[in-house]
């Protein structure tokens, strides 16, 4: 998330990590795909609806 780290530091289910810019944003990113390399990378923009 782009923006100061805020609120508590309550348990969460998933790991929300606060950057201070793009750029660590995108060098986090790289940081996840290096450690989990996925397969497949989808996204709800690969998700046909019945509305088409």
């Amino acid at each position: 998330m782009l923006r100061p780290a805020n609120g508590s530091d309550a348990t969460l289910d998933f790991c929300l990590e606060y950057c201070v810019s793009r750029r660590q944003i995108l060098e986090r990113l790289n940081q996840w795909l290096e450690q989990h390399d996925p397969d497949a990378i989808i996204g709800w923009n690969l998700v046909r609806t019945a509305n088409w």
